[in-house]
C-alpha cells in the first residue's frame, strides 16, 4: 500500500468516525431527549446549534490535520488521526448504547 493511499484512508475513516458521533449524538439529543456530557460541545450546541457542533468536529478535524502535517513525520503522522478515530468510535458506541437503554 503506498503512502498516499494510507494518508487519504486514515483520513476518510477520521470522517466516518466523526460522522458516527454526530449522528448518534444528534439522534439521542431530537428523538431520546438525552443531553449532551461534553462542556464545551454542549455550550456549542446551545449557542449556535447542531451546525455548530459539526463545525466544531471540522475544525478538530482541521487542527489534527495541520498538527499531523507540521509536527510528526514517518509512522508518527498517523497518531492524531487514529486518536480521533479510537474515540469517537467509542464515544458512537456510547451513545448507541444510550440510545438503545432509552
Amino acid at each position: 500500500m503506498n503512502s498516499d493511499f494510507k494518508i487519504y484512508l486514515v483520513w476518510f475513516l477520521v470522517f466516518i468516525s466523526a460522522s458516527g458521533d454526530l449522528i448518534t449524538t444528534y439522534i439521542g439529543i431530537e428523538w431520546y431527549g438525552l443531553i449532551e456530557s461534553n462542556p464545551i460541545a454542549d455550550s456549542v450546541l446551545q449557542t449556535t446549534g447542531f451546525s455548530g457542533l459539526v463545525f466544531l468536529k471540522l475544525a478538530i478535524i482541521l487542527i489534527c490535520a495541520i498538527l499531523s502535517d507540521k509536527l510528526t513525520y514517518g509512522k508518527w503522522y498517523y497518531i492524531s488521526p487514529l486518536i480521533l478515530i479510537v474515540t469517537w468510535v467509542l464515544i458512537t458506541i456510547y451513545n448507541s448504547y444510550l440510545i438503545s437503554i432509552s
